[in-house]
């Protein structure tokens, strides 16, 4: 990869995890003097599709390929003695597990941009801020954003931010766990960055992490969005379109099958659908599989129930769900909790009606998600501006 020779004054360093996060940094207003890198991460389970990145290439970005693993939390500590983990010690372990993690880091797939010809370093990360530890200790004038990807992000921010002012025994460990990391080395900003449209949705100034304070960066990210949308719209076009209302149908994959049910009983019993409604449903990877339960009961419900639906092809899954919500002009959403429920408030129609579904009955493997605890659960409700929304409680 050939880089510029012009002294410019400002570098972006972009690692998108998803589609979503596209949107957000095509809204970005770019001017002569920066310098645009974005990283592909293949290590990451949803893929940025080739054409966008083909798309990225033509807007000036420059493209840096990798597969990289960028978490620290696959440490080997083993946690069985209680005396240990009774004084506390185990963590002070784990950290000593990761602090030596961190200070090992290299950037090697950084190698190609010469940084010391930039006044101004701004990277977007997606996973670990201390992953670029070594990285500010050696440039003073690096700018750490972090780059949206989904709600989940933003709600675990809220809930760690809960917790610090909250809790004096977890500020302790919070403050212990800074004094430790700075002992041994590692870079702990006093305030990064934030891109992404939920602390705009929350009507959220800051947020406290790991003693540090977090602030948006306020931007119109809608000019992304469309970017994306009229990129997908000849592909969307080859879609035979029925009239009709479309409600959109965004499955609860992470509730137990009984769960799920009962949902679809809701939407039924809540609702009078005419001739004239669609549920249009943009099935994951999983449930093409013509065994997956989910997806069969679905069909013989809406069969059963007469009411319209229609499926799209699993050519169109890697589409972005707020992508096809604008482009068919959807009028409703059902969803259990979802990025969803959020999106497309911002990015589409404020005016859209939103069912958003709450329940216990979590598959075991999703119990631990942040964003499916009660506490924001209730975040949620309270906070969120859009006060149309109708929460279905199924405990």
């Amino acid at each position: 990869m050939t880089i510029s020779k012009k002294n410019n004054k400002e570098c972006n360093l972009y690692i998108p995890r998803t589609i979503y996060s596209l949107f957000l940094i095509l809204s970005k207003e770019k001017v002569n003097s920066e310098d645009n890198f974005v990283i592909i991460n293949n290590y990451n389970l949803e893929k940025i599709p080739k054409n966008l990145i083909k798309l990225l290439k033509k807007k000036k970005f420059k493209i840096i390929f990798i597969n990289k693993n960028y978490s620290y939390k696959n440490t080997k500590v083993i946690k069985k003695n209680k005396i240990i983990n009774f004084f506390g010690i185990y963590h002070f372990l784990k950290l000593n597990e990761i602090s030596n993690l961190i200070i090992k880091t290299n950037y090697l797939e950084l190698g190609a941009i010469k940084f010391e010809k930039y006044q101004k370093i701004n990277i977007y990360y997606s996973s670990n801020l201390f992953y670029f530890s070594n990285f500010c200790k050696k440039f003073n004038n690096v700018n750490l954003y972090f780059l949206e990807h989904g709600s989940g992000n933003f709600l675990s921010f809220v809930y760690e931010d809960y917790k610090y002012n909250n809790s004096y025994k977890y500020r302790i460990k919070i403050l212990m766990t800074s004094l430790f990391f700075k002992l041994k080395g590692i870079y702990i900003p006093n305030k990064s960055f934030y891109l992404g449209i939920f602390f705009k949705l929350f009507n959220i100034k800051s947020l406290t992490n790991n003693n540090y304070t977090i602030e948006p960066l306020n931007l119109n990210f809608k000019k992304g969005f469309y970017q994306i949308l009229n990129f997908y719209k000849k592909e969307l076009s080859k879609i035979k379109k029925k009239e009709g209302e479309y409600i959109y149908l965004q499955l609860p994959h992470a509730y137990e099958f009984r769960a799920f049910k009962e949902f679809l009983e809701i939407i039924s019993k809540k609702n009078n659908f005419n001739n004239n409604s669609i549920f249009i449903i943009k099935l994951k990877s999983t449930h093409f599989n013509k065994r997956n339960k989910y997806n069969t009961y679905l069909k013989n419900f809406f069969k059963k129930e007469k009411i319209n639906y229609y499926f799209l092809s699993e050519k169109f899954k890697m589409i972005p769900a707020e992508i096809i919500i604008e482009y068919f002009k959807v009028k409703e959403i059902y969803s259990a909790y979802s990025t969803i429920l959020f999106s497309p408030f911002y990015f589409s129609n404020r005016q859209i009606k939103i069912n958003a579904f709450f329940s216990s009955l979590i598959k075991k493997k999703y119990r631990t998600h942040i964003e499916l605890m009660p506490f924001i659960n209730n975040f949620i409700k309270n906070k969120f501006i859009n006060k149309k929304v109708n929460y279905i409680n199924n405990y």
